[in-house]
């Protein structure tokens, strides 16, 4: 039986990476790696893995990241990346919500 656990990072949650130290807005959570087979070498594909979008000055790119090599983060100024109003809107505390979600 394979075991998998809960994601520790929700739809527009702010997240800063360990390793290459961006930030970015989570878009969407898969329960386990699903990815090309081989391509993640030593990192334990049993565990959430993460579309990000990285928060960059003038735009974005969206990577895939293990829960392992993420950390919370404050959330970005509305000025970081004009996109995230593409994806997402403000609640009314302030919080990013997604503003489509797909269930797969």
């Amino acid at each position: 039986m394979i075991k998998t656990k809960a994601a520790k990072f929700g739809l527009g949650q702010s997240v800063r990476q360990l390793d290459d130290a961006f930030n970015g807005v989570i878009l969407d959570v898969d329960a386990r790696y699903d990815g090309p087979a081989g391509d993640m070498g030593a990192i334990p594909t049993d565990q959430p893995f993460y579309k990000v979008l990285v928060l960059e000055k003038d735009s974005g790119v969206l990577v895939y990241a293990a829960e392992q090599s993420l950390e919370a983060d404050r959330m970005p100024d509305n000025a970081a990346l004009p996109q995230l109003k593409r994806w997402f809107r403000h609640d009314d505390q302030g919080r990013l919500q997604p503003r489509f979600v797909h269930l797969h």
